[in-house]
């Protein structure tokens, strides 16, 4: 760790900290690509990481308590817990405190020389360090500025705090999982890692548009905004078009039969979805009047979701085979339906 004005060093000059961040030669598509990560938790150093897997020389400025993540459990030696290592490889960390004048300076003589800057703190505070997008593209103007937080700052609930257990339940998300029933969270911090990404492929994006122009530009990627749009399609449902009292919902991802089914030992997740495939499923199971349909139906049913199909899975009680044997069985319906296609 490379440490600035921390309790345990002295101050490092604005010289060795631009030479600190000039020493990596990684390979990768984003080879001498520099970039300033002033994240900790989730969704930031998630983006970040990224962008050092695809060869970006990343420095990781942290106070002097370090990110939060690295003291969450579990953890086999001080301030390096298991979640912290699983989304800070590929960076190098600068301890800065950002109240103390000569540590800023270092931020900004790194910040002159950066090609992208990622942020979570909250844009109010950054204003207030004189580290906003203007301050920053007055001193580079080829600076790519990119905040990633709870919520817009052009929404009604800018500047809240924001984690992605709220998030999940804000934008939808855990009314989905519930089908129905009491919301549940997904088992992963999910809104943390889709907005990482969005922000990844957003910098992505920015970097190119850069070759053109010469400029680089601001960017904002909240949480909030971003799980609703990737939600939309199992939201939307037949009000996508603009139906009146339309059902909500992608019937076939919110069906309470779209679950794991038990075998005898173990559970299998079984996928026919065209009509065809269905056919063929239960003519494999010896079953094949369970899913007859006329000429009329076919057309139809191909382009919607069979959850009725599903429904007679139910119903069947032929001896459940072993995992491998299923295995087999989905084998068999795919490479029916690509031998037929």
């Amino acid at each position: 760790m490379i440490k600035g004005n921390s309790p345990q060093t002295s101050p490092q000059t604005s010289s060795q900290a631009h030479t600190a961040d000039t020493a990596s030669n990684a390979p990768g598509a984003l080879a001498g690509v520099r970039v300033l990560d002033m994240t900790s938790i989730g969704m930031g150093p998630f983006c970040t990481q990224t962008l050092g897997d695809y060869g970006a020389n990343v420095i990781k400025v942290e106070p002097a308590a370090g990110d939060v993540f690295r003291h969450a459990s579990p953890s086999a030696a001080p301030a390096m817990g298991a979640p912290f290592l699983q989304f800070n490889r590929n960076k190098r960390s600068l301890v800065l405190n950002l109240k103390e004048s000569g540590d800023l300076n270092i931020l900004l003589d790194l910040a002159k020389h950066a090609d992208v800057l990622v942020f979570n703190v909250r844009p109010q505070a950054m204003r207030k360090l004189g580290l906003d997008y203007d301050s920053l593209s007055s001193l580079n103007p080829k600076l790519i500025y990119c905040g990633v937080y709870g919520y817009s700052e052009k929404g009604p609930y800018a500047g809240e705090p924001a984690y992605d257990d709220i998030i999940q339940a804000v934008g939808g998300l855990a009314w989905l999982q519930g089908s129905g029933d009491a919301p549940k969270f997904v088992t992963s911090i999910i809104a943390d890692k889709i907005a990482g990404l969005t922000a990844t492929h957003a910098i992505l994006a920015a970097l190119y548009e850069r070759t053109r122009s010469g400029q680089g530009q601001a960017i904002e990627v909240p949480m909030f905004e971003t799980l609703v749009a990737f939600n939309m399609l199992e939201h939307m449902g037949e009000a996508t078009l603009a139906k009146p009292n339309p059902q909500m919902g992608y019937p076939r991802a919110v069906s309470a039969h779209r679950r794991p089914y038990r075998t005898k030992d173990g559970y299998v997740a079984l996928m026919p979805y065209t009509t065809g495939q269905w056919e063929r499923f239960f003519e494999l199971v010896g079953n094949p009047r369970s899913c007859k349909t006329s000429a009329s139906q076919r057309q139809s049913r191909a382009r919607s979701t069979p959850t009725n199909s599903i429904a007679c899975l139910r119903n069947l009680s032929p001896p459940k085979p072993p995992n491998n044997g299923w295995c087999y069985l989905n084998k068999q319906i795919f490479h029916r339906a690509q031998s037929t296609a």
